[in-house]
């Protein structure tokens, strides 16, 4: 499948090769999926959908799980492989290469997948009921004007593709 096709992956490059951050928080990298589909709902196992699209997608990219403190959650990065992340890795089924590496700072989460999962289900599931996706001034809140746009010019990110 073409990378293009993971609508994870394009917000998480855009955010860390254009925006130069971290990563992007699960709530609002899910909570893009109702933007162009306000139909869509989701619900308590949509963590664990985006983890294992993440697990059994053929990028080559390495997504990396960490804390940010700037923020105090939990974002979504990538691996720079100039500084490579260290901690737990969860591997692609098929072709057992790296997809997530969960830094040591999520380790609180659990030591494995489904536990890390089911910690950011607990963590995570009020934000995405109220679709409060966006961390603003500490506060989880609903997508400002200016979310929506950077969402859209990164769902359009092709460079670095």
């Amino acid at each position: 499948m073409n990378e293009g096709n993971y609508y994870w992956l394009l917000l998480v490059k855009y955010w860390v090769n254009k925006k130069k951050k971290n990563g992007l928080t699960i709530p609002f990298i899910l909570g893009t999926q109702t933007i162009n589909n306000p139909n869509n709902h989701l619900n308590k196992s949509s963590i664990k959908q985006l983890f294992t699209e993440i697990i059994n997608s053929d990028i080559n990219e390495i997504m990396v799980l960490e804390y940010c403190p700037d923020i105090g959650e939990y974002v979504l990065g990538l691996e720079n492989k100039l500084v490579p992340k260290e901690g737990n890795k969860f591997n692609c089924p098929r072709n057992n290469s790296t997809r997530i590496i969960a830094t040591f700072n999520t380790e609180v989460l659990g030591k494995n997948l489904d536990d890390i999962i089911m910690c950011l289900e607990k963590k995570y599931m009020n934000c995405i009921n109220d679709e409060h996706f966006s961390m603003i001034n500490n506060k989880w809140a609903k997508y400002c004007e200016d979310d929506k746009e950077t969402i859209e010019k990164a769902l359009s990110y092709k460079s670095k593709m």
